[in-house]
């Protein structure tokens, strides 16, 4: 039986049964979103990839990929359904990658564009520090946005 993290939301470990749940998250955001092989291939490239999914009752409301390496946690990608932002579940899933052992700093990316995710994550104590030009690219059509990166950090207190 799963436990409830908050309410009526209970996280699960991210695996192949849920990928479909994934993509259809990622239809919902308002970036280039992955799909189901994206996701798949995403989980397979490296050792330590992982990921958690977070639902209300089973509705998938939100997930998270991260790569763990020594002293490292990596998030890779992190979506929430646009109907359930600003009510906690980013908070929720990060919390729970900070429960993650072994690692001693946290970093991440976020899109130029996405100054919500920059303003999410410096009041969760992320600290930019640095720019990643050109780190994003997505294909529309015959069109291809090339979008500069922020680099955020943080170090386990």
């Amino acid at each position: 039986m799963l436990m409830p993290v908050k309410d009526n939301y209970f996280i699960k470990w991210l695996h192949a049964g849920l990928y479909k749940d994934a993509e259809f998250l990622e239809s919902h955001s308002s970036e280039n979103f992955l799909k189901e092989p994206d996701i798949r291939r995403l989980m397979k490239s490296k050792y330590g990839m992982g990921g958690f999914v977070i639902t209300e009752f089973d509705k998938p409301i939100g997930y998270t990929i991260y790569e763990q390496s020594k002293n490292l946690l990596e998030v890779v990608n992190l979506v929430v359904h646009q109907d359930y932002r600003r009510r906690g579940v980013a908070t929720l899933l990060m919390d729970r990658l900070a429960t993650r052992k072994k690692w001693y700093s946290m970093q991440l990316c976020v899109r130029e564009s996405n100054l919500s995710a920059q303003l999410f994550f410096s009041n969760k104590g992320f600290v930019a520090t640095g720019v990643n030009r050109r780190y994003f690219e997505d294909h529309f059509l015959d069109v291809v946005k090339i979008e500069d990166g922020y680099n955020f950090r943080k170090d386990k207190a």
